[in-house]
């Protein structure tokens, strides 16, 4: 795969550019009045088109945009307010211009005061007419579908997840409404128009609902589709103030979150308790918080549990557009190495630097072996401290898509020469812990990368001595393993005398060209792996 894949990077496009440039400043102008239902004023390269409902015919409309770049790109679809409806400006349109992705915003029935909008079949059918329309119409990644939305269209995304049909990446909701039923006793005691929006809805008398209608279009009474969620990730966001400041209380989006937990069967502890929801409506901080920003805003609570993460963010009712993208492309790496990641410039900076979206949890350690005490430290043995690292890394970030194993060189130190073959057997063995540890999420792909050379032994000191034969024979050694396991494989050893130990001191460590050449090597080889995108 192309490393320089147009993904992650503005477009190359003259023409698109010379366009942004023209809107930019109208669009950072708009971009804060994310609701705003008359502001009609986009781009002339957002194409309205239309498309007909498989569910009754009934014509759908959207604006549409087809990327001009070369090769499949990802698809965004927009979802629009509760108050608007596709023709109502989104300010995330200058984000799409700058990146060149494909997008679309439908209709889904226009606002949502009518029986044939907020939540029904038809809605749903419509969302997903547009994503085929949009399949259809353009060059797309299959694999990088994304929906988002906020406030009402949060309420659609998430209503999206329960019963899309398609694979969709991810799901990114914005103070979502989850729960009907409640949001209309929630804004009719506070006099909100959206109450008799919800009485048009399931066409009742001014002051009563229909219950189990609406309780039939809110995505806390649906369950989530869990085969085709799999590889899913929703995000929720919801800002501290909001319900104080703004229509839709935090315990919309906090009480979907531990439904959702309910559904994937994860552990009561990754609930948020009623505690924490206390705190959090009546402090509006929170004691302790993760020190944490997003879009330049504080977070004050965070919990990432398998597919799902939840954040609650200093904010009202509102979508942080700057950071609205933040979570697309993403993937969480643990590094498992010695002091070659371990120092502060080594590869695993390197590599932070060459995939700066992704996550990174570095747990390399200095000295670190597979599986010996190495000076007597039982925290210097990778597999006594392995499930520690995993479960750590997972709490943090919630899942993990890929994790490095870059072992070895301590393992060739002359007071192990003569427990070569224990060097082989605990390797199998950090790859069988990796491979069956409880994951709460989904099991990660694994990068094996064969550790660079050792220098002569006139460069050594004097416990590396004979070092760099005996890790010549024990990378063949790991190849066999990796072959066996059938693992990826980065190759940093074979061939590399020359352009590594240049930059190597001591014959053992690298400056930092050297660890930018591995690092390089890595990106090369995660971007190659199936299953994971540059």
């Amino acid at each position: 795969m192309d490393t320089t894949n147009n993904f992650s990077k503005p477009s190359k496009n003259l023409f698109l550019l010379l366009l942004f440039t023209l809107f930019s400043s109208t669009i950072q102008a708009q971009s804060v009045f994310w609701d705003d239902t008359d502001n009609k004023g986009w781009p002339k390269v957002f194409q309205e088109v239309t498309m007909p409902s498989t569910i009754d015919d009934h014509q759908q409309k959207a604006y549409f945009y087809k990327s001009r770049l070369d090769g499949p790109q990802p698809l965004i679809i927009s979802l629009h307010t509760w108050s608007g409806d596709y023709s109502q400006f989104d300010p995330l349109v200058g984000q799409i211009m700058t990146y060149g992705w494909n997008y679309i915003h439908p209709d889904f029935r226009g606002n949502n005061s009518s029986p044939d909008a907020c939540g029904s079949e038809k809605v749903i059918q419509d969302i997903d007419d547009a994503i085929s329309y949009a399949l259809k119409n353009t060059s797309v990644d299959p694999t990088e579908i994304h929906v988002i939305g906020v406030s009402g269209g949060g309420m659609a995304t998430i209503l999206a997840y329960m019963k899309s049909r398609h694979p969709i990446k991810t799901f990114s909701a914005w103070v979502p409404i989850s729960n009907l039923e409640d949001w209309y006793y929630e804004t009719k005691s506070r006099g909100l128009k959206y109450a008799s929006d919800l009485e048009k809805v399931t066409q009742t008398p001014k002051d009563s609902i229909d219950v189990e209608d609406l309780r039939k279009r809110s995505p806390l009474y649906m369950k989530v589709p869990l085969d085709l969620r799999k590889d899913t990730r929703l995000y929720l966001y919801t800002g501290i103030h909001d319900g104080y400041e703004g229509s839709v209380p935090i315990t919309q989006t906090i009480n979907f979150y531990n439904k959702l937990m309910d559904d994937w069967k994860f552990r009561e502890d990754r609930k948020v308790t009623n505690e924490e929801i206390i705190e959090l409506l009546s402090k509006r901080s929170f004691s302790n918080a993760p020190n944490r920003t997003i879009g330049g805003r504080k977070v004050h609570f965070q919990k990432n549990t398998g597919p799902v993460r939840l954040t609650v963010f200093e904010g009202k009712h509102e979508m942080l557009v700057e950071a609205a993208f933040d979570h697309i492309k993403h993937l969480h790496i643990v590094a498992i190495g010695d002091s070659n990641g371990a120092f502060e410039n080594g590869w695993v900076t390197q590599l932070q630097k060459l995939r700066a979206k992704d996550k990174i949890s570095n747990y390399s350690v200095s000295g670190n072996t597979i599986g010996f005490d190495n000076l007597g430290r039982a925290d210097l043995n990778t597999l006594k401290n392995l499930e520690g690292f995993l479960t750590d890394a997972e709490d943090k970030v919630g899942y993990i898509d890929l994790v490095l194993v870059m072992l070895g060189t301590n393992d060739c130190k002359k007071v192990f020469e003569n427990q070569q073959k224990e060097v082989v057997k605990n390797m199998r063995q950090l790859i069988k812990e990796i491979k069956t540890h409880k994951y709460s999420y989904k099991t990660p792909q694994i990068l094996m990368i064969l550790p660079p050379p050792y220098g002569a032994d006139k460069q050594l000191i004097e416990k590396y001595e004979g070092a760099a034969n005996r890790l010549d024979k024990l990378v063949l050694e790991f190849k066999k393993v990796a072959q066996n396991e059938k693992l990826d494989v980065v190759d940093v050893h074979t061939n590399m005398e020359e352009v590594l130990l240049p930059y190597s001191p001591d014959g053992v460590h690298f400056d930092i060209p050297a660890y930018q050449i591995i690092a390089f090597k890595i990106a090369q080889g995660i971007s190659k792996m199936s299953g994971l995108k540059d």
